[in-house]
């Protein structure tokens, strides 16, 4: 607080661009590294030839640029692993619908060997037909259709990936 008072209240200006430069250093141990800039910026417009300060803002640009990057990084790991996720859950859903209705099956088989055994004028009443109910026809379609919403997001990114590295190689090589 005392640093930055003298910033805005002293005349001296050796004075305010210590103080500058001083809150640059605190917010850059604090990894505060937007504010380090803003306070080694302030140093330097108080006496561009303090090469300290240049040096400190320019590391503190490095480091800021690092943190992003790890902010993406996570960013792109954490909706990797959603996407797994997702995709787990969906072919967990999709086995139990398989499951089920191979179920279904086994029993309309039972129920056909039934129906053979018992005599005709005692049968029950037809069960549906066309195999699956109109929710796991649902549940089914859905699954199929975020699958291939995933591939067609894998499919974009290698395109992606694709056109920056064939950026990088047509670039000016002189």
């Amino acid at each position: 607080q005392l640093l930055q008072g003298l910033t805005q209240s002293s005349r001296d200006m050796q004075i305010v661009e210590n103080a500058f430069y001083n809150l640059g250093n605190m917010a850059f141990n604090q990894q505060q590294y937007e504010q380090a800039i803003n306070m080694y910026k302030g140093a330097l417009r108080k006496n561009p030839d303090n090469d300290k300060a240049r040096e400190n803002l320019r590391l503190a640009q490095l480091k800021r640029q690092e943190q992003q990057n790890q902010d993406q990084n996570q960013d792109k790991k954490d909706q990797d692993q959603n996407q797994d996720q997702q995709q787990n859950q969906q072919n967990q859903d999709q086995q139990q619908n398989q499951d089920q209705n191979q179920d279904n099956k086994d029993q309309d088989q039972q129920g056909d060997k039934e129906k053979n055994e018992k005599p005709k004028d005692q049968q029950p009443p037809q069960q549906q037909q066309g195999g699956i109910s109109d929710a796991n026809a649902a549940k089914i379609l859905k699954t199929m259709e975020n699958e291939e919403n995933a591939t067609r997001r894998k499919v974009q990114e290698l395109k992606k990936k694709e056109e920056e590295s064939s950026r990088r190689r047509t670039g000016n090589q002189w």
